[in-house]
């Protein structure tokens, strides 16, 4: 059994935890003091027999003797300063909390963040880049593994095998070039706001058309919102393109496969997946955009917002591809 006391024992006494014995399979999730000195419990069993449930036995604090390590307290005596209590915040869990109702995520970072109506965590610790935690391969570097290449020219293959056209802008493109020219390359804009826009050859920048089944065209002169679209990287140079309508760019605008491309998809898989290369440009440098700011951020941002005193520790799980001698 794991016992965790959420409060500091009073620095006038010496005292023992009593009636601390549990079965094997079960384990205490969490103990809060709720009056002095009693120990409220809550037991999750293995079998899930008992999920977060409090238990009618409260282990005491009492000036009894026996045989267990006793513990004083004494806050007139200062060995080492300790800036706050945390856990790491990892870009997976910040996608599940994403997933959560409006309402339900905000009683959890309450819970969590607020010094006067949670717990009041105080430092957290995020991973600069993707952990194995996080659920896709992404760094920082765009033109790297797993970044958004900013001003790159880049192309984009299908499942097929084949490369995404633009066909001039003049009909819907298509993913059916074997290689690829002038027509199959496009350049990475920043669209700000975590998301891109991709520029045809032809000056143009590719619209979603909101989905229509008629296809994508790259015909429009400015960027609007159908213009737009959130780079999700999946793997080394993968990627898929959620549109503005919450849909996912499409090889085949049809299910049976045939059609040109659209943006039509709700869930993303082979046929919404494409491999990407850079022909030419970009900076090579650092940018945000991908997972962490489509996910992360904006949940430090809410949680800044509950707790402005709250600390940030940022260490990267693995260095940027500028930073590796082996790719």
């Amino acid at each position: 059994m794991l016992l965790v006391v959420s409060s500091l024992l009073p620095s006038s006494c010496t005292d023992q935890i009593q009636n601390t014995t549990a079965s094997s399979s079960q384990t205490t999730a969490r103990a809060v003091v709720t009056t002095p000195n009693v120990v409220n419990q809550f037991i999750t069993n293995g079998d899930k027999s008992a999920l977060f449930a409090e238990q009618s036995s409260k282990p005491t604090f009492a000036t009894g003797s026996n045989s267990y390590p006793t513990i004083t307290v004494n806050n007139g005596t200062t060995y080492q300063g300790i800036d706050g209590f945390g856990f790491t915040f990892t870009e997976g869990s910040a996608e599940v909390i994403n997933g959560m109702s409006a309402s339900a995520q905000s009683s959890l970072l309450t819970e969590l963040f607020s010094p006067t109506n949670g717990i009041g965590i105080s430092v957290v610790r995020i991973s600069i880049g993707a952990s194995d935690l996080s659920s896709s391969d992404y760094s920082y570097e765009t033109g790297g593994s797993g970044g958004v290449p900013i001003g790159s020219t880049i192309t984009l293959k299908g499942f097929n095998n084949n490369y995404v056209t633009s066909n001039n802008g003049t009909t819907p493109m298509t993913c059916d070039r074997p290689t690829a020219q002038g027509w199959e390359q496009f350049k990475v804009v920043d669209a700000g706001g975590g998301l891109i826009a991709l520029q045809g050859s032809n000056g143009q920048y590719v619209s979603s058309e909101n989905g229509a089944v008629t296809g994508m065209n790259c015909n429009r002169a400015t960027v609007g919102g159908w213009e737009t679209f959130t780079w999700v990287s999946i793997g080394t140079n993968q990627v898929q393109l959620r549109g503005s309508n919450n849909q996912y760019v499409c090889q085949y605008a049809n299910a049976d496969g045939t059609g040109p491309v659209a943006c039509n998809r709700a869930t993303a898989s082979g046929w919404e997946t494409f491999t990407w290369a850079s022909t030419s440009g970009g900076t090579g440098g650092f940018s945000l955009a991908g997972p962490d700011l489509n996910n992360l951020i904006p949940l430090l941002k809410k949680v800044i917002a509950i707790n402005p005193n709250i600390k940030f520790l940022a260490t990267p799980w693995s260095a940027p591809i500028s930073m590796k001698s082996n790719g």
